[in-house]
């Protein structure tokens, strides 16, 4: 289609005068200037942007002509002209059917940009914030599409659509920097306290809880303290008393052997033993005997 062949045509210049009858009808005079201007324009040939621009100036003027037509059909009504009154219908008609395809026409090659647009945007934001090293999941396609809700050129719609990635850039590199800090803090605690931590349960603890997190770390890290101080006094409590060591004999005794340890679950219970010693020193061995736990130890030499 070339835009500058076609020859617009002028729904003003028809004209009906009616006293009972029609005295004037140019209808049939302009109804080839009518058809060749709606046949001047074909859907299937838009291709640039003049030519849509052009297609979406057509549409409005279909309307216009509509409009006039249906006026002149309520005057041609009042004189009951009914070969005038169908025709016009008609041609209103035909102006409806062609002004509906074109308004597809537009409305879908607007649509296709509209799409491509918030696609290049979206992609764009998408990639900006995929460099962060900590991000938080954002809707980019839905706030674009919010964005240009209700404008009405793709004008507006692009200018919107860039004030909505620059917002949407900063609060990501806002939230980024927070959880850079946060988790710093997080992890200088976990040092402090001597207590390991790999990278992921850092990053977990921070997205999780992100400003409370410092406050959360500080409640585990205090648990975990409880239970180290807690599993040491259990410990402690399993291993068996000790017995004190005997003093060292003089080099002219005999050797005495080592007693083994008493189980600390052996029930106590109250005996007498007898044993005889080939010692040149009593006392040395009564006291290993009360260092054991013996009572009134006494002693007489065998002759």
């Amino acid at each position: 289609m070339t835009t500058k062949d076609v020859v617009m045509f002028d729904a003003d210049s028809i004209e009906l005068s009616i006293t009972g009858a029609i005295k004037k009808n140019t209808l049939p005079a302009i109804r080839g200037e009518w058809t060749k201007w709606l046949e001047s324009f074909k859907a299937s040939e838009l291709e640039t942007d003049e030519d849509f621009t052009a297609a979406a100036l057509f549409v409005t003027e279909c309307k216009r002509v509509e409009g006039r037509l249906d006026e002149i059909r309520e005057n041609a009504l009042k004189g009951q002209v009914f070969k005038a009154i169908k025709e016009l219908e008609e041609m209103k008609e035909t102006t409806r059917q062609k002004r509906l395809e074109f308004d597809r026409a537009v409305t879908t090659r607007k649509d296709k940009l509209k799409s491509e647009a918030i696609a290049r945007a979206t992609a764009d934001v998408r990639a900006k914030l995929a460099a962060l090293q900590y991000g938080q999941p954002v809707d980019v396609e839905g706030a674009m599409r919010a964005a240009i809700k209700g404008k009405s050129s793709l004008a507006k719609m692009q200018e919107a659509m860039v004030q909505a990635s620059a917002e949407i850039e900063t609060v990501a590199n806002t939230y980024c920097a927070r959880f850079k800090a946060l988790r710093g803090t997080v992890a200088g605690l976990y040092q402090a306290a001597n207590e390991p931590a790999t990278d992921s349960e850092l990053d977990l603890l921070v997205r999780t809880h992100f400003e409370m997190a410092p406050e959360h770390a500080k409640l585990i890290l205090g648990q975990k303290k409880v239970a180290r101080d807690q599993a040491a006094l259990d410990a402690a409590k399993a291993q068996p008393a000790e017995i004190p060591a005997a003093p060292a004999p003089a080099p002219q005794a005999a050797p005495v052997s080592a007693v083994p340890a008493m189980p600390a679950d052996m029930p106590v219970k109250t005996m007498r033993f007898a044993a005889t010693f080939n010692t040149d020193r009593p006392s040395y061995i009564k006291a290993n005997l009360e260092a054991m736990g013996a009572k009134d130890v006494t002693f007489e030499a065998i002759p």
